[in-house]
């Protein structure tokens, strides 16, 4: 409708809220305190004040280095490393409580556990720990199948070595826990009574390095490094270590404004009078007015 038609309190107040919704409207959106915080044990996490979506990391737990059930004195291979995964845009509600879960440490022919954070409509991060077995064959690495995240930002575990099919020859080495851009390293076979070396060289957890000949197998490290194989005779494999959960990243929230309320009491000549000043488009304008909400 034209301006002339507004009736006379309108038009008192409306040069006021113009003034106020365009100082609203030039103002840039409110940014939220970011911080970041480790998790390496599972618990509670409030949505702060203002804060509509986080960005979440998760490691998934190394599996622990096996021993040969079948014969004593084989050495056993090394448990795989844990999965990583990154979910760039998880939706929260400031004041809601949502749970952290970080894969707990496991001893040894234990599968690694799972890491995450879910937030509203089942939007989610989760990394996969790594598998373990009952003999000489390493473990499998925690897969990018059984994880969830952004396309691009998921990485399995490394596999844990083979241990060589001789008694009391040292154990293989756990598989390296994925890193933030690759896949973590396998660890690596023993060779004459030494045991194997875990795997290594990314930003996951190293794998433990299998025992020697009669040793028992070196726990891997956080987060996500499968543990060592068993050397031989009545050795045990090593823990694989805890995964990690790395602080939900709080993300800028829109600030709607005082603007989009008068837009359907100003004409086209108004609008197209007001736009220069804001620095938005009549397409821009359309788009958010949609979305707006009053602030009372």
């Amino acid at each position: 409708m034209s301006i002339r038609k507004i009736p006379k309190f309108i038009k008192f107040i409306l040069p006021v809220a113009l003034i106020v919704g365009l100082v609203i409207a030039s103002t840039p959106p409110r940014e939220v305190q970011a911080t970041e915080e480790t998790f390496i044990a599972s618990q509670s996490w409030e949505a702060p004040v203002n804060v509509f979506s986080v960005t979440a990391e998760c490691w998934g737990g190394g599996a622990g280095g096996s021993a040969d059930g079948n014969l004593a004195a084989r050495p056993g291979g090394g448990g795989g490393g844990g999965a990583y995964a990154k979910t760039a845009t998880v939706p929260v509600t400031p004041g809601q409580t949502y749970t952290i879960t970080v894969g707990a440490a496991v001893s040894a022919e234990t599968n690694g556990n799972l890491s995450s954070f879910v937030g509203n409509d089942g939007t989610k991060c989760e990394a996969a720990g790594g598998t373990t077995t009952t003999n000489r064959s390493g473990g499998a690495g925690g897969t990018v199948a059984a994880s969830t995240g952004d396309l691009g930002s998921v990485f399995a575990g490394g596999a844990g070595g083979t241990a060589a099919n001789s008694n009391d020859n040292g154990g293989a080495g756990g598989g390296e826990g994925a890193a933030t851009t690759a896949t973590g390293n396998n660890g690596s076979a023993n060779s004459g009574g030494t045991g194997g070396a875990g795997g290594t060289g990314t930003d996951g957890g190293d794998g433990g390095p299998g025992g020697d000949n009669t040793a028992d197998g070196t726990v891997g490290t956080a987060p996500g490094g499968g543990g060592g194989g068993a050397g031989g005779t009545n050795d045990v494999g090593g823990a694989g270590q805890k995964g990690r959960s790395k602080s939900p990243t709080p993300r800028k929230s829109p600030r709607p404004s005082l603007l989009f309320l008068m837009l359907p009491i100003l004409s086209k000549r108004e609008m197209s009078l007001l736009l220069p000043l804001t620095g938005m488009t009549a397409t821009a304008i359309k788009s958010k007015s949609r979305f707006a909400r009053p602030i009372l």
